[in-house]
């Protein structure tokens, strides 16, 4: 085990090797882009222009991973393989994942069906009761937020 600090930006070669009793065991050899600390706020501010300017975040999202894939690897070709590969493919195919995705679709059903009942419309009529003022109308969805609060992802969803 040991630890490498790369001083400088570009590319990085590194070596390594395994020996047990003075055999050698393996050796490895990887190149590696190194960039600054700042250069990883580059996907992030892609990010939030492009959703600024299109208005359509999921675009921006894969954008914003695929910048950052580019870096990471070092090339356009190995970005765009890793994008699809590790980032979309590999995290799609994740079970915790998957689970979370299925779970937000059918809560979004259950959502559509609230609404499209008058559930909600509802709701919103007994806190109006409540809310005569600014002041009490915050208090008011401030208790509201409680209430219908069952799940972080739900909660955003409502």
């Amino acid at each position: 085990s040991g630890t490498v600090n790369i001083k400088r930006g570009g590319r990085v070669k590194l070596k390594a090797s395994l020996s047990l009793s003075d055999i050698d065991v393996t050796n490895a050899e990887e190149q590696f882009q190194a960039y600054s600390p700042g250069a990883s706020l580059v996907p992030l501010v892609i990010i939030i222009v492009l959703s600024a300017t299109t208005g359509i975040v999921e675009l921006s999202l894969l954008g914003g991973i695929f910048i950052g894939a580019c870096m990471v690897s070092g090339s356009f070709t190995g970005g765009f393989k890793s994008t699809l590969d590790t980032y979309l493919i590999g995290s799609a195919a994740d079970e915790g994942h998957a689970f979370v995705v299925l779970f937000c679709f059918f809560l979004a059903g259950l959502v559509a069906l609230m609404e499209k009942s008058g559930g909600f419309r509802g709701f919103a009529n007994a806190l109006s009761q409540v809310a005569k003022t600014s002041r009490s109308g915050q208090a008011a969805a401030f208790i509201g937020g409680f209430i219908i609060f069952f799940d972080d992802y739900a909660n955003c969803l409502v």
